[in-house]
This record gives C-alpha cells, sequence and structure tokens, in this order.
C-alpha cells in the first residue's frame, strides 16, 4: 500500500514533495533561481559582448549554478536583494571590449552598474538608453570618447547618479537634456575634454555637479556658481568666472576693423587743417556766450518769480468788500483744526495790539462782529476786515473747498485764512453753529477759531 503526501512549504518558491512508499522517503527540493532565460541569459549575452583577460568572470557559465543570485553561490560582481539582482559591480577587472547595454534591458530590478577603472574605450554605447530601470550609473576612469549621449537623460528617468569622470569624453554638453533629468542628484564630468558653455538651467534636484578639468568657454551662469563651490569649475583656463581661469578669458571680444573706404576727395593742405580750426574755435566761443547768456536769463526769472511769489496777495475775490444782503457767500475762517475743511487758522502767536474795525454788531456764533466779520476769540488780540486787507498774504495751498492763505497783519498777529469757494449749500445759521461747536474744542493739537468773514459773490 502506497500512501502520498504533499505538503506545501512556508516558502512559497519552494515545493516539498515528500513520498512515503515501504518505508522509504524521498526528498525533493528546488533552489532558489530566477526563471530560465531572465537574468542567468541576460548575463551570459553580456559577457559575451566584452572580454575579460584575467577570467575573473569565469563563474558566469551555464556549467555553474544557473541562478546568478544562487544563495549558496552567487556569481562573482552581481548585487542581490532577496534573491533578484538590483545590481552590476565590475570594478578593477581590466574590461574592455563593447559592452551590451541591451542584453540587461528586460531586467526591471536592475538599478546599479559599475564598471569603474576598467580599459572599455570609443564611444559611450547607444545601448544604455536601453536600461531605464537605472538609479546609479558608474563609468568612472575608462577610455570612453565622443560626445555625451542626451537619451541617457532623455531615457533614463529614474538616473539619479552619473559618473563619468576621468575619460576622455569631448564636444559640448547636452544642456537640455540635463535640465529635463527630474530625479538626477549627482553628475561628475570631470578631467575630460568636454567643450562649449555651462549650462545654465541645471535640475532643481541637483546636489553634486563637477565640470572641473575640462575645456569649457564663455561665462560661469552665476545662477550655477552660486549653488556649487567653486572647485566644481576649476581646471578651465578659458570659462570667464572659474577659479584660476585666464584674464583674457572675460575681455570682450573685439569686433573686427573695417577698412577704411577709399576718399575720392583729395588730402587736406596744412591751410585747410588751420582754417577748420579757426572755424572750430569761433563756433566753440559763441557756444560758450550763448549758454552763459540762458544761464543768467534762466536765473533773472527765477528770481523774479520767487520775488513775486513772496509779495503776491491772495486773489481779489478774498479782499471782496462785503455785500449788504441776500444769500451766503464763500466764507473765509480763522479756526485751530487743521484737518477741518472749509476754515482757515491761526499759525503763529502775536501782539494783542489789534486795529478795530467799523460798525461793530452782536451775533454770529457767540462773537463780535465787524463789517460782517466775526471776530469769535481775542485771544490773539482784537482785528478787523481792514487789517486783514492790508496784511501781506502768502499762499499756502490749494485744496477742494478752496485756498489757504497766511496772513501777517501790520499790528504783529499772523493767522492763516481758508477761503471756501462755494458755500450755497450750507445756511448762515447752521455754519455759524458748526463754527460755534469747533470754538468749544480743546485740543493740544487743534488752535481755537478766532472769527469768520462772509459776503456775497460778485458776479
Amino acid at each position: 500500500m502506497v500512501m502520498v503526501i504533499l505538503i506545501l512549504a512556508f516558502r512559497l518558491s519552494t515545493l516539498l514533495l515528500l513520498l512515503l512508499a515501504g518505508g522509504r522517503v524521498v526528498v525533493a527540493a528546488e533552489p532558489d533561481a530566477s526563471p530560465p532565460g531572465t537574468e542567468a541569459a541576460a548575463l551570459l549575452r553580456l559577457k559575451a559582448s566584452f572580454k575579460d583577460p584575467t577570467n575573473a568572470l569565469e563563474a558566469w557559465s551555464p556549467l555553474l549554478p544557473p541562478a546568478p543570485c544562487n544563495a549558496a553561490r552567487p556569481w562573482p560582481g552581481v548585487q542581490c536583494y532577496k534573491g533578484s539582482l538590483i545590481g552590476l559591480r565590475l570594478v578593477h577587472l581590466n574590461l574592455s571590449g563593447a559592452f551590451d547595454f541591451a542584453a540587461l534591458a528586460n531586467l526591471p530590478g536592475l538599478h546599479s552598474i559599475n564598471l569603474r577603472r576598467n580599459a572599455f574605450a570609443g564611444p559611450i554605447p547607444a545601448s544604455l538608453a536601453t536600461v531605464r530601470s537605472l538609479r546609479a550609473l558608474y563609468l568612472s576612469h575608462n577610455a570612453f570618447t565622443g560626445p555625451i549621449p542626451g537619451d541617457v537623460f532623455a531615457n533614463m528617468r529614474w538616473l539619479k547618479k552619473l559618473y563619468l569622470d576621468n575619460n576622455d569624453l569631448s564636444g559640448p554638453l547636452p544642456a537640455a537634456a540635463i535640465a529635463g533629468a527630474p530625479r538626477l542628484i549627482e553628475l561628475h564630468l570631470d578631467h575630460n575634454k568636454i567643450e562649449g558653455a555651462v549650462p545654465e538651467l541645471l535640475p532643481k534636484s541637483l546636489r553634486l555637479f563637477n565640470v572641473s578639468h575640462n575645456r569649457l568657454t564663455g561665462v560661469l551662469p552665476r545662477s550655477v556658481a552660486t549653488r556649487f563651490n567653486e572647485s566644481a569649475f576649476a581646471g578651465n583656463p578659458t570659462l570667464c568666472g572659474a577659479p584660476g581661469s585666464d584674464a583674457k578669458a572675460c575681455a570682450p571680444v573685439a569686433a573686427p576693423v573695417a577698412a577704411p573706404a577709399p576718399s575720392s576727395m583729395p588730402p587736406m593742405t596744412a591751410a585747410d587743417y588751420f582754417a577748420v580750426e579757426d572755424e572750430t574755435s569761433i563756433v566753440v566761443v559763441i557756444g560758450i556766450i550763448l549758454l552763459v547768456i540762458a544761464l543768467v536769463s534762466g536765473a533773472m526769472v527765477l528770481m523774479l518769480q520767487q520775488d513775486e511769489q513772496r509779495n503776491s496777495a491772495p486773489p481779489p475775490a478774498y479782499y471782496d468788500a462785503p455785500v449788504a444782503s441776500g444769500g451766503i457767500a464763500p466764507k473765509p475762517a480763522v479756526t485751530a483744526a487743521p484737518r477741518t475743511s472749509g476754515v482757515a487758522m491761526e499759525t503763529g502767536g502775536s501782539s494783542r495790539g489789534g486795529s478795530s474795525s467799523q460798525g461793530s454788531a452782536r451775533g454770529g456764533a457767540g462773537g463780535k462782529r465787524m463789517d460782517e466779520f466775526v471776530l469769535m476769540s481775542k485771544s490773539s488780540g482784537e482785528f478787523g476786515l481792514q487789517d486783514m486787507m492790508k496784511a501781506s498774504a502768502e499762499v499756502l495751498g490749494n485744496g477742494t473747498l478752496g485756498s489757504a492763505y497766511k496772513a501777517a497783519m501790520r499790528n504783529g498777529i499772523t493767522v492763516a485764512v481758508k477761503r471756501m469757494r462755494d458755500m450755497n449749500r450750507v445756511g448762515r445759521e447752521e455754519f455759524e453753529n458748526h463754527l460755534r461747536v469747533l470754538g468749544e474744542l480743546r485740543h493740544p493739537n487743534v488752535l481755537a477759531p478766532l472769527g469768520y468773514h462772509t459776503a456775497r459773490r460778485r458776479s
């Protein structure tokens, strides 16, 4: 009687088949391995593309364990994680020939290739762009030549670290492709023969950038120079702004001097030279005289204008005599509030011996009327309309409601007068009540109203 029991092991990749027959136990187990035709086949194809003079990769053979990431005997130079190939580290093995990157195109888990210090030469293989899963590529200290292919940056969108230093690369940098690398963190291109200008736009993710000891020209962009250490640009004698660059690198390029056009005129004689010199001297003297006359005239006009402004009085409408009856005319007033519209204000202290006015009457805002001039306060002295009409006036400014003047009377009293153009919308009683309220205000920054005058506008 034969009993067969099938047990699934705790590891999903291994099946343990237990055959129990006649007291004999047969155990079959398959070691960790990638499916045929993937990792092992890719590495064998890759090995066939280059030369290995020291047989350092002799273990890469189909006769040995078929899985490069065999836990017991992994192939040399491979880097594995949980049984899968994630990187190749073939450093200082004197490998040469053509490195067939296309053999690794079907390994999506391959993230790193390190070929430092070998003997690979010639242009960087175009097949490199097929390994789209690479995060890091190290090709330093080889003999690669030619320009840097832009496809390296355009197709390998996951690339973070690229080391191409200490080769024999030449040509300009693929500026657009480098600027479009979204995840690039380190870019090492030093000790080559790269020519042209340094790109102005570099990826924002870039932290390490080295183009020292090349043949770069032009001006080092300020936006790039401030991001990286100055040693990253050293060793470029013709790069303006790089450490140790030649002084001529920053000198402006002189424009070619055009040959003088042949002239059909005969050469000038000594007499011609003297005549031209005399004419030039006369023109210069006349120009200087005219300039002096213009400056003196301008100064005189300016002085006359300033004198006229000092001696000018307010417009005649301000001094109009009051009209006897009917309507409310514009009202100049004396007040103490600089921010109150429609009135004027006292500007300075003075003596108290002001002249009196004619025909006084009581009323208005609680003050003394003098020919329609109402004196509300005698704190600065007593004065009337005639005193103000004889005072010297100075325009202080113009506002929405009217103009402001500084009036200095002969008795020593100086006040500020506000002449309002249109008060037809405000009655006399309302105007006087408003001034009475202003007169009761007491504040360090507000001067008390002194008086006001009303008159009908003349047509």
